[in-house]
């Protein structure tokens, strides 16, 4: 006997071995492919637009006993899905569940944000660039709110000579932290790598702004100053 792949469309097969993995894990917005703020009716509509999709009975040709057994299982949790959101008190229920479990994970991610941050700076520290770059930028992925994830990101990758890439992560740093003097110092030394002398003299001139004592800012501005009178 053939298996159930050969004889139905392969990608319907494999839409339900993927939506299979997640329903450990994917909150029941997201099941129904809505948004949290979905109305009543926008709730029905994703349910029976699923149900029809994905009801056993519409797949009783099957051959494949593993998927209909997913199948099954995907569609008891498609019941419960909206047995709980189109109940008024049962969503409320669930949504304060969500919002507890939600809150726990961001703190767990920035807690870990903070402890790639660490290690990041450790391999900046004994010059491994490439690990460094690996590090902060997880950190950034974790928690994308801290302007110096990116600006120590940004370092590194100038490190590299990703002189783009570098300028692209202080210009991030600085929409979190626009009146940094060091964010905006290094901002203007990647402007002078890629040749734009006048971005370049207008960062060093707001680092200065910000902090006259700012070396790295002086220093760009001296730079700037030799090139023009060679």
């Amino acid at each position: 006997m053939k298996d159930q792949a050969a004889e139905i469309d392969p990608s319907f097969v494999d839409k339900v071995e993927k939506l299979y993995k997640r329903l450990a894990f994917t909150d029941y917005y997201s099941f129904l492919g809505i948004e949290k703020r979905a109305t009543p009716d926008d709730i029905k509509r994703a349910y029976y637009n699923a149900a029809k999709e994905f009801h056993p009975d519409r797949h009783l040709h099957m051959t494949s006993g593993t998927l209909k057994n997913q199948l099954n299982e995907i569609f008891a949790h498609l019941t419960q899905v909206y047995k709980v959101l189109s109940d008024r008190k049962l969503r409320t229920e669930y949504d304060r569940e969500l919002s507890k479990k939600d809150s726990q994970v961001r703190r767990s991610n920035f807690d870990l944000a903070k402890i790639r941050f660490r290690e990041g700076e450790e391999a900046f520290r004994r010059g491994l660039y490439p690990e460094a770059e690996e590090l902060f930028g997880q950190a950034v992925y974790l928690d994308g709110t801290v302007a110096d994830y990116y600006f120590r990101l940004g370092l590194a990758l100038g490190k590299e000579k990703k002189i783009s890439e570098a300028g692209k992560m202080l210009t991030q740093a600085l929409k979190l932290d626009p009146y940094n003097a060091a964010y905006n110092a290094e901002l203007g030394h990647v402007f002078l790598k890629l040749g734009f002398h006048l971005r370049s003299k207008s960062a060093f001139e707001k680092a200065l702004k910000f902090d006259a004592a700012n070396e790295r800012a002086a220093e760009g501005l001296q730079i700037i100053k030799n090139l023009r009178s060679d």
